[in-house]
C-alpha cells in the first residue's frame, strides 16, 4: 500500500482557516472513475464504453481492476437542460440536503429510520402514459464507491453510479453476500467492465461488477478502510453554466440530452 495514501484521503477534509472551501474547490478529492458514453467531437480519444480517470483523461481502459473500500449514498436534483442545467438541491448522505444548498426542496430527503421519502422530489410517481411503469424520482439517487487501484500504487478514486448505473450498483451490492468468502467489500478484487444498452434511439453503457475474492485483502486494506471511514463523495454544486463535471451529464438517456448518463 502506498505510504502517502492515508495522507491523500486525509486531505478530503480542509484545514482550519479554509472552511469556506470544499475539498473539490481545492483539488483535494480523489480522482473519479467514469464511463465514456459517446464521442463529442472528431478525433477525440477513447471509445464509447471505455473507462477513464478524471486525473488522466487521455488514458482509456476496456476494464479496470480495483478494490472497493466503501459505498455511500447521495442525491442530486437538476433543473434545466444539458448543458445549461444547474444543481438546485443535493445531498451527500441521501438523507438530508447539504448545508450549502440555499433553498433546499425539503428539510429531509427520506426518513432516516424507515427510508420512506419525506420530499416530493424523492418519490416515485405514476406515469400517465405508461400506467404499468412508474417514473423515478426527479431527485436522482446516487451510489458513490470509494476504491483504490492496486496496479497504480493504491491510488484512491470515487466511482459515482447514478441514473442508469445506480441499479447495477445496487444489484452488485445486494448479491455480494452470495459469493463465498466475500464478507467485506474490501476482501475482493473487482473487475469493472461495461455493457452496452439502448433506449429511445440512444446508446449508453452500464457498469458490470465481477468479484474475485482474496482473503489477504482484508488485512492489507483494513487500516486504509479505517482512514476512509468518514470520507464521502460530495456532489459538485454549480450555480449555472454548462461545465461538465461529475454527475453533470443528464440523468435521462434521451436523444435531446445527448444520450449521456451521470458518472
Amino acid at each position: 500500500m502506498g505510504e502517502t495514501l492515508p495522507a491523500v484521503l486525509g486531505r478530503t477534509t480542509v484545514m482550519e482557516g479554509l472552511e469556506d472551501f470544499s475539498p473539490r474547490d481545492l483539488g483535494l478529492q480523489p480522482a473519479e472513475l467514469r464511463i465514456k458514453h459517446k464521442k463529442q467531437k472528431r478525433g477525440e480519444k477513447g471509445e464509447p464504453g471505455q473507462f477513464f480517470f478524471t486525473d488522466a483523461k487521455d488514458v482509456y481502459y476496456d476494464s479496470v481492476r480495483v478494490v472497493l473500500l466503501k459505498a455511500t449514498k447521495a442525491r442530486i436534483f437538476y433543473e434545466g437542460k444539458f448543458p445549461k442545467r444547474r444543481i438546485v438541491c443535493a445531498s451527500c448522505t441521501g438523507l438530508e440536503p447539504m448545508a450549502e444548498i440555499a433553498a433546499p426542496k425539503a428539510p429531509q430527503c427520506v426518513d432516516p429510520s424507515t427510508h420512506q421519502p419525506l420530499c416530493a422530489y424523492a418519490e416515485w410517481t405514476d406515469n400517465p402514459e405508461k400506467p404499468d411503469k412508474r417514473l423515478p424520482p426527479k431527485c436522482g439517487g446516487i451510489i458513490a464507491f470509494l476504491g483504490v487501484r492496486p496496479d497504480a500504487g493504491d491510488a484512491p478514486f470515487f466511482f459515482v453510479c447514478g441514473g442508469t448505473a445506480e441499479q447495477p450498483a445496487r444489484e452488485f451490492m445486494g448479491s455480494a453476500h452470495k459469493i463465498p468468502g466475500f464478507t467485506k467489500l474490501r476482501s475482493a478484487v473487482i473487475t469493472l467492465t461495461t455493457l452496452e444498452k439502448s433506449r429511445e434511439g440512444s446508446t449508453y453503457y452500464i457498469p458490470t461488477f465481477t468479484a474475485e475474492v482474496d482473503p489477504s485483502l482484508d488485512a492489507r486494506y483494513r487500516a486504509l478502510y479505517e482512514v476512509a471511514r468518514d470520507v464521502i463523495w460530495v456532489p459538485p454544486l454549480l450555480t449555472g453554466g454548462g461545465e461538465e463535471k461529475a454527475g453533470e451529464e443528464p440523468k435521462d438517456v434521451t436523444p435531446e440530452d445527448d444520450g449521456l448518463v451521470p458518472f
